[in-house]
């Protein structure tokens, strides 16, 4: 969404907007982008296109305002309601989100990685060819990507599933066998023979999806990460999308980095555009004051 766009919409909510530069950068929740236009990151809470507005005239302002979008972190100085902190559960963060107030992302941006191996020392991007791939990108920055839906790979794929579920098929017990196997497909892969899955393959658009890379959530998850150093081989460091590569002389910086590797830091978390509980804290605290000091001079009341 273009800034004019934005302030727009928020033409008869003027009198919130009427607070300062610095705090409108800081009490956002994200760190990245145009945040004092914004009041939010341009990739962190997206504005999506459609849902802009609602679906239906309103003659309320709050209403408006609320509703611009549910995808969106609200700025704290210009949401309706009073921001609260609530701690989150140390325990209950996902890895890639360790220290962060949330516990999960808004955006959609790719994941990013590093090799801080002495003769590499650089950064590594994913390959990204949507005229080729599809891409399936998490709340968690998990990154999952198959062939286009309209590829010769898949219409086949599509054509046989269709056949399977075809009133032909579910007589002659053609299509319970194939949901059995693939059932053990995602289940336990490893129990299936190779033929076994590539039969599935075959027929289920679904085992397309390769997973590049994924955080481990809960405890039966698991972290997988396929990314490797095209100039050493080995597995590459998932870093947040902050992370800025030092140059490759760099020592000071590159001895920083490998500290922070040893001691077992959350490279993704601790680069990461979200704010921190003890940052969000902070936030909440300031926009609280600002907003009581302004209220009184306006003479205004809000709910919260």
């Amino acid at each position: 969404m273009s800034c004019r766009r934005y302030l727009t919409l928020f033409a008869c909510w003027e009198p919130l907007l009427t607070h300062s530069r610095a705090d409108k950068t800081r009490l956002v929740g994200c760190k990245i982008g145009d945040v004092a236009i914004r009041g939010c990151s341009r990739g962190c809470c997206p504005y999506p296109d459609s849902e802009v507005l609602p679906p239906f005239p309103t003659s309320s302002p709050t209403s408006n305002a609320m509703k611009v979008s549910g995808n969106t972190r609200h700025h704290l100085l210009t949401q309706y309601w009073a921001p609260e902190y609530d701690p989150p559960n140390p325990e209950q963060q996902p890895e890639g989100r360790a220290g962060l107030y949330f516990n999960q992302c808004m955006s959609s941006y790719g994941p990013k990685f590093i090799c801080p191996e002495r003769p590499c020392r650089r950064s590594i991007k994913p390959v990204y060819d949507p005229d080729r791939f599809e891409y399936d990108i998490s709340e968690w920055q998990d990154w999952r990507v198959r062939p286009l839906w309209t590829s010769p790979e898949l219409v086949e794929v599509r054509r046989n599933s269709n056949r399977l579920h075809s009133r032909q098929s579910v007589l002659n017990g053609e299509k319970a066998a194939f949901e059995k196997l693939r059932n053990q497909y995602y289940n336990d892969p490893s129990s299936l023979s190779e033929e076994e899955r590539d039969f599935v393959k075959k027929n289920d658009p679904e085992a397309w999806w390769r997973t590049v890379v994924s955080t481990k959530r809960v405890w039966w998850q698991v972290t997988v990460n396929l990314k490797r150093c095209p100039s050493c081989g080995k597995e590459a460091l998932r870093v947040g999308s902050n992370f800025r590569i030092p140059k490759r002389k760099d020592e000071k910086a590159w001895r920083e980095i490998e500290d922070m590797i040893r001691e077992g830091e959350d490279m993704v978390a601790k680069f990461s555009p979200c704010a921190t509980s003890e940052e969000w804290k902070n936030m909440v605290d300031r926009a609280n004051v600002i907003r009581e000091e302004r209220n009184k001079g306006e003479g205004v009341s809000f709910a919260g």
